[in-house]
């Protein structure tokens, strides 16, 4: 008992050391009013869910729904420390992005890690989140080499042989699927498997398929290509308990450059703009479009939002809204209620790690009545409706193709066996009926008929 006291007492010392100011071993001043503002929260267990909350420092912290959050980040350019020390006064966990760009892999990468860990030092991190988005869409096989090591570097940083506690975590923010070159996906197989404790799905990703769609506007996060990327990176072993689903909590305003609506469906058709050292076209996503949040959608649309058509494929509510004689129209694509339970339902059903909320300010800045109402309703379904439930779910039947052939053969199987044992016992049946008396059909009464017409 006094060998567990003396362990308790020496790591709440070394907690309360770190929240003291700077001393010649380098450790960096609290920046909180009160020193439990960079105390790291408790180690959470490994089964239970994450919901992370993606913040750009502009919105009222204060009044989120903190009990449906479990962790927040900041981006790149929110260097404010008033949300972490929040962040840990509420007993959730606090973690900021950076960008891994050409730039810092062409350069000193020591420096960069450098750089990085001392970041997350003074500002009491508990985790840090690398985007992967620039150079994982690079061709440059040497960057790709590059990134491989920094990341790895980055790792080792952030982990310590001796640590108290419970180890920083690194979160890789990447697209939608992994990223290969050239039928060589080392970066994802290895680099991302081993550097990475969590992979989280960039919402905004999966605009680099556009050309799949035929150049036309669609929803932000099509509901069809989640379960696809999902799968692709299982089967490079980054497994669903690793894997963090983003999730927008805005829209996009698209410009039409071609509009037609016939037989009760509508259809916004981009522009194409030639592709540079190239003859080809490719459809200028980027150009054509422009974040919305739901706010903004509430306080100008309100009367659309109550018309909006339902896009089974997508899984996601759309509206159209043009000038007259159908000209100057622009289509718009959202997120509301029940798009978001799904994609909820989704992460808790196939045992995803967790899911990403892109961004709180997007529910924050309105404050009229209506929006008020309506941002409640998306709060509570961040979290206690969906994905912690304590009642345990059967595992979902995932029907891939291996499985639906196996399954095929072995219905053909079943039926030819069947056959061959009904055919074998009717005949067995067959030869033991006993034979009939000879000429016995010869004794049997025979029909005349007594009609005189028929008579010759």
């Amino acid at each position: 008992m006094a060998l567990t006291s003396v362990h308790t007492c020496a790591y709440l010392l070394v907690i309360a050391m770190s929240a003291l100011s700077v001393s010649s071993a380098g450790e960096v001043v609290c920046p909180c009013k009160t020193k439990d503002g960079c105390v790291r929260p408790n180690r959470m267990k490994s089964t239970d869910k994450e919901v992370f909350i993606v913040t750009n420092g502009t919105a009222d912290f204060r009044s989120w729904e903190w009990d449906s959050l479990t962790s927040v980040i900041a981006t790149e350019t929110n260097l404010n420390t008033d949300v972490m020390c929040f962040a840990h006064q509420m007993h959730k966990k606090y973690g900021f992005m950076v960008q891994l760009d050409y730039k810092a892999a062409n350069s000193n990468s020591t420096t960069w890690v450098d750089n990085i860990v001392s970041r997350r030092k003074s500002s009491h991190a508990d985790f840090v989140s690398v985007k992967l988005m620039n150079v994982l869409k690079t061709k440059d096989a040497s960057i790709v080499q590059k990134v491989s090591k920094i990341l790895l570097k980055l790792k080792s940083a952030l982990t310590p042989k001796i640590h108290y506690g419970h180890p920083i975590q690194m979160v890789c923010v990447v697209p939608w699927k992994p990223a290969c070159y050239d039928g060589d996906c080392t970066i994802t197989q290895d680099t991302l498997y081993h550097a990475c404790d969590w992979i989280m799905i960039d919402p905004s990703s999966f605009e680099y398929q556009h050309e799949g769609s035929g150049c036309q506007a669609r929803a932000a996060v099509p509901f069809t290509m989640i379960s696809l990327g999902v799968d692709e990176y299982a089967s490079f072993g980054i497994n669903e308990e690793r894997v963090i689903l983003g999730i927008p909590w805005y829209g996009y305003k698209y410009n039409c450059e071609h509009f037609t609506f016939r037989m009760g469906l509508s259809k916004c058709t981009l522009k194409e703009v030639k592709s540079e050292g190239s003859n080809t076209s490719h459809c200028d996503v980027a150009g054509s479009r422009e974040m919305i949040s739901v706010g903004e959608l509430l306080d100008k649309h309100q009367d659309q939002l109550t018309k909006s058509y339902w896009n089974r494929a997508y899984k996601a509510p759309m509206f159209d809204h043009c000038m007259s004689n159908m000209s100057n129209c622009h289509q718009y694509w959202y997120e509301n209620v029940h798009s978001l339970r799904l994609k909820y339902q989704y992460a808790h059903d196939f045992g995803l790690k967790g899911i990403a909320i892109y961004f709180a300010e997007d529910l924050s800045k309105s404050n009229t009545p209506a929006n008020k109402g309506f941002t409640g309703g998306m709060w509570d379904w961040v979290l206690h409706g969906i994905l912690q439930k304590t009642v345990k779910q059967p595992q979902p039947v995932k029907y891939h193709a291996d499985v639906v052939a196996g399954a095929a053969i072995g219905c053909l199987l079943l039926g030819l066996v069947l056959g061959v044992l009904f055919t074998c016992l009717g005949l067995r049946h067959r030869v033991k009926k006993k034979p009939s008396a000879p000429f016995k059909r010869d004794r049997q009464v025979e029909y005349h008929d007594e009609d005189d017409d028929l008579n010759l």
